[in-house]
């Protein structure tokens, strides 16, 4: 399945200046500090997400074992044996050669691809390899996507929010979302005079979840050159089998994840993971459990009444390593060991716990990767744009909370003046000289000067209220105009980027995703900001 469309013509414009990630108040400091390359940080990653810090990173991983390249050329076209086309084929084929590397990004399941973010990290990913095909030509650059198909959080995948309407799939299967049917997602359109039929016919096509999400994402990215990578097979399994043998035995990512968040907390940054004694699950149909280790040094499977003697457990790692799942702490080990990768594409919540993950990458004795920030946007409607302008807006404006906002407003636009500043002012020096010559008469009085005073400052706060107030019932259509605003792009308090779906988009304009990848800048680490045309 593929998308034949002629986008020559841009539907979408750059509103220029760019906002620094700090007008918006969106993002921690541990992330704004690594962005700004702050030398606290820097023991916490490797290279710098710098075109010529790429080049640092493909000697580190020039040595890529060439068993796992196989490996993963073999998986890679069996799991695209349904939707071969000439595109994936040579990409698959690239990743054969020892000068072919990869760049990441990695992302759960979700219902219709879900929040619009999710295009972001992709067409982040892409353009990445595209700029640093052109900077280090004598090499090759792979876009993949690593879908989260072992994940067996079911609820964040399930829902998604189209023209201010939510929906979510309805389903009791359990286990590893990826292995799921896809069985009534293709209905969720239903009461919805528009229709996604690539993405429809791909849930009604498949049988499992994983599948459907590969032929729609190749559908909208192949072109591109992305790939689509399910790691959950027993083949890359087997290449990560040492490694997760020594977390079984030695409990490595906990001890080095703890040191790093201490370190970390020491520095003053918010730790988003903190490790488990064992960062492994145990997989098998309809489930997904942590194990964890007892204190007879047996195993125990939670919530289960599975257990394990030790050696038991590594003779079941030997012959059916796709019975173990990492969890968010080694899962990008398991990403790192079996793809020949330079680099990660993540939002700010990711990059902060790979910013953990170091120490353990060392310890592994694994190349730790680039860690590159995705493109950050919000998307103005061509309404919306011309009403921002005309009540005067600035585009860090719309980042301030709709009280703000409002009350900001009404402070320009009074017809009067309704800042009692001055008044306050003149109160507080008449306060001041009446307390200095009660203080000669009677000193005891002096706390009734300061009574009256606040009593007196008090009284005019509450008045500007009023006249604040009074002063909106003048601006009332505009101030209504601005909480419209906030609501269309900040549903329910949460960016545009993180609820909305592309098909608020997509569908009434084809070319949105051809669009997007042309204003993409990996490099250009800015909020942006884009209108429709």
């Amino acid at each position: 399945m593929t998308i034949d469309t002629d986008c020559n013509s841009s539907t979408l414009s750059a509103v220029m200046p760019s906002l620094d990630f700090i007008e918006t108040s969106q993002f921690s400091d541990i992330f704004l500090d690594f962005v700004a390359a702050r030398p606290a940080l820097q023991d916490f990653y490797a290279q710098p997400p710098t075109i010529e810090g790429f080049a640092h990173q493909i000697k580190s991983k020039a040595s890529f074992d060439p068993q796992k390249r196989e490996v993963l050329v073999q998986t890679l076209k069996s799991q695209y044996k349904n939707i071969s086309n000439i595109e994936n084929s040579l990409q698959i084929s690239k990743l054969k050669n020892s000068h072919t590397f990869t760049v990441t990004t990695g992302h759960q399941l979700n219902a219709y691809t879900g929040p619009l973010y999710f295009h972001y990290k992709i067409l982040s990913c892409i353009k990445t390899c595209e700029i640093l095909q052109k900077q280090y030509p004598d090499y090759d650059f792979v876009p993949i996507y690593w879908m989260a198909s072992e994940d067996h959080d079911l609820e964040e995948i399930a829902e998604f929010r189209l023209f201010g309407k939510t929906l979510q799939w309805q389903t009791h299967q359990k286990g590893a979302v990826g292995r799921m049917s896809p069985e009534g997602l293709a209905d969720l359109l239903a009461d919805f005079k528009e229709t996604a039929p690539l993405l429809e016919e791909a849930y009604r096509q498949n049988t499992t979840l994983a599948d459907a999400m590969r032929e729609i994402v190749d559908a909208l990215y192949g072109k591109y050159g992305l790939l689509v990578l399910d790691a959950d097979t027993a083949a890359l399994k087997a290449k990560f089998t040492p490694y997760i043998q020594r977390e079984l035995q030695s409990q490595v990512s906990e001890k080095s994840v703890l040191k790093s968040n201490q370190k970390l907390d020491a520095l003053g940054y918010k730790t988003q993971v903190t490790p488990r004694n064992i960062n492994l699950f145990y997989m098998d149909k309809d489930l997904r459990a942590r194990i964890e280790r007892n204190q007879d040094g047996s195993f125990q499977v939670v919530d289960t009444d599975l257990r394990f003697e030790a050696e038991e457990l590594i003779e079941l790692l030997q012959s059916q390593p796709e019975r173990f799942s990492p969890n968010v702490v080694l899962r990008p080990l398991y990403q790192e060991v079996i793809l020949p990768n330079l680099g990660y594409v993540g939002g700010p919540g990711e990059l902060a716990y790979w910013l953990q993950l170091k120490a353990m990458f060392e310890d592994f004795e694994v190349p730790y990767p680039i860690l590159m920030p995705r493109n950050f946007r919000l998307i103005l409607n061509t309404a919306t744009a011309e009403r921002i302008e005309k009540l005067g807006l600035s585009h860090a404006d719309l980042f301030k909370d709709s009280d703000t906002l409002r009350i900001d407003y009404v402070k320009r636009q009074a017809d009067n003046d309704i800042h009692l500043q001055n008044e306050q002012e003149e109160i507080a020096n008449f306060y001041a000289r009446l307390a200095d010559k009660v203080e000669n008469i009677d000193a005891s009085l002096k706390n009734k000067v300061a009574a009256e005073a606040q009593k007196t400052a008090k009284s005019l706060a509450n008045l500007e209220t009023k006249l604040r107030k009074a002063e909106e019932r003048n601006h009332e259509t505009a101030i209504r105009q601005i909480y419209k605003i906030k609501a269309q792009l900040f549903p329910d308090g949460n960016p545009q980027e993180r609820i909305d779906n592309f098909m608020n988009f997509w569908l009434n304009s084809p070319c949105f995703l051809a669009d997007l990848h042309k204003h993409t800048a990996p490099f250009d680490f800015k909020f942006q900001i884009l209108r429709t045309l």
